[in-house]
Parts: structure tokens; C-alpha cells; sequence
């Protein structure tokens, strides 16, 4: 009788079917995870923008608040002792600094991602104060 080499199909199933297993658990994960860290960065951004703003408009109180790219400044300019003007502040980098036309997504994508989670507020909202009706009602039946 021969020695047998290799695997057998059945066990060479077995393992693709535990790979399989293991990405569909870990890559609903990843995927959860690079929302979120996207979604951090979307915050940090406009946060950036909002201090950005405002010292903006506390340097600059004749002008007011300024658009992004007002806010920005290229770095050959603001290196400079007298770099920073109204019209590039140097306050904020060059990427959020771009026309708004390229960061439209990232601000559709923050209106929807609020929608979601006020969505998801209600839904837990609405979950809880049904449990507690139920918890009353049934303390209401239940003989105590």
C-alpha cells in the first residue's frame, strides 16, 4: 500500500471554509473601523477650520470671516517673516485649504453620517421608552 501525500479534498475544504469563516467576521470589522477613522478625521478637519476661523476673524477684524482658501497660504509664503496676510492666513494647511469642490464629499459625507446618528438616536429612543411601557404594563398585570 502507497503512502498517502498531500491533503484530501474534504480537509482542504474544511480550511477554506474556516478562511471564509474568519473574513466574514474580520472584514465587516475593518470596514467598521475605517468609518470611524474617517469619521475622526472629518471632526478633527472641521474643527481645525473652526479655530481656523475664528482667529481668523480676530486677526482680521475688518474683513470678517474668510472662505478656506483665505485660511491657507502657500508654504513658500508663509515661511516668511511677513507671510501671513488677509488673503493667505497660513492657519490652516494646503489640504484642507483647497477649493471646496474637492472636499464637497467629505461635507455630504458629515450631513449623512448626522442624519444616520440622529436615525440612530431615535431608534434607541424609541426602544427604550418601549421597554419601559412594557416593564410598567407588566407591572401593572403582574400581581405583587
Amino acid at each position: 500500500m502507497k503512502k498517502q501525500k498531500g491533503f484530501s479534498l474534504i480537509e482542504l475544504l474544511i480550511v477554506v471554509a474556516i478562511i471564509l469563516i474568519i473574513a466574514a467576521i474580520a472584514i465587516p470589522n475593518l470596514l467598521r473601523s475605517r468609518m470611524a477613522a474617517n469619521e475622526a478625521s472629518a471632526v478633527g478637519s472641521l474643527r481645525t477650520i473652526n479655530t481656523a476661523e475664528v482667529t481668523f476673524q480676530t486677526t482680521y477684524p475688518s474683513v470678517g470671516f474668510a472662505n478656506l482658501t483665505a485660511l491657507g497660504g502657500a508654504a513658500g509664503t508663509c515661511a516668511t517673516a511677513t507671510g501671513a496676510t488677509s488673503a493667505g492666513a497660513c492657519l490652516i494647511d494646503d489640504t484642507l485649504a483647497a477649493a471646496p469642490n474637492q472636499k464637497a464629499a467629505m461635507f455630504s459625507r458629515l450631513r449623512r453620517l448626522a442624519a444616520h446618528r440622529r436615525l440612530r438616536m431615535q431608534r434607541r429612543l424609541s426602544l427604550l421608552l418601549l421597554a419601559r411601557a412594557a416593564s410598567a404594563r407588566s407591572a401593572l398585570i403582574s400581581p405583587g
